[in-house]
Order: C-alpha cells, then structure tokens, then sequence
C-alpha cells in the first residue's frame, strides 16, 4: 500500500482502514475415514474425541459390516495437514480403532 503512487494522490476522507486475514483462520476439507471394532459406544468416543480437536464435521455415513466391523467416513474442516496428523493419532488411540485414513 505505501508503493502505491495511486494512494498519495487519494483525498483522505476516501481512503478507509483494511487488513486482510489476520483474525481468520482458514479451514481445510478433508476425509477421514475410521474403521473399528464395533462396539458400544465407539461412535460416541470418536464424536468426543474430533469435538475435543476442534474438528468440524460437514457430512457422515457410518456403516457396520456383518455387526463386527464398524466404517466410518467423515467429511471435515482442518486447519492444515498437522491438525489432521494430531487428530488421527488420537482417534487412533481410542480402544477398538483398528485403521484411521484420509
């Protein structure tokens, strides 16, 4: 903005106070996808834990697998690609999670 020749010819009373991103915190779409044993209260666990992350979820679809194996596919906002690794070691953390991926 100071090397703006355009700036200085500019009345005062036009120009206004501007700052771009600095309070904003941009967020990132991604998939996770999680695949557990299923039992009760596993999907409450993984729900707690992305909460706790501070992970935003757009969209889900869980789905069991002969009442055995729990998928999940969650989509979701991150702040850059270590969040996502702080987050799937921690979902993969919780007992029962056998395989946590994008």
């Amino acid at each position: 903005a100071k090397d703006c020749p355009f700036l200085a010819i500019l009345p005062q009373e036009r120009k206004i106070a501007m700052s771009w991103g600095k309070n904003r915190e941009e967020k990132y779409s991604s998939k996770l996808k999680i695949k557990a044993i299923e039992r009760a209260g596993i999907l409450i666990d993984i729900l707690t834990e992305l909460e706790k992350q501070g992970v935003s979820i757009s969209r889900t679809e869980t789905r069991s697998e002969n009442g055995k194996i729990l998928k999940c596919t969650f989509d979701i906002k991150l702040r850059n690609t270590a969040h996502f690794e702080k987050v799937k070691e921690t979902i993969q953390g919780i007992p029962a999670v056998i395989e946590v991926t994008r």
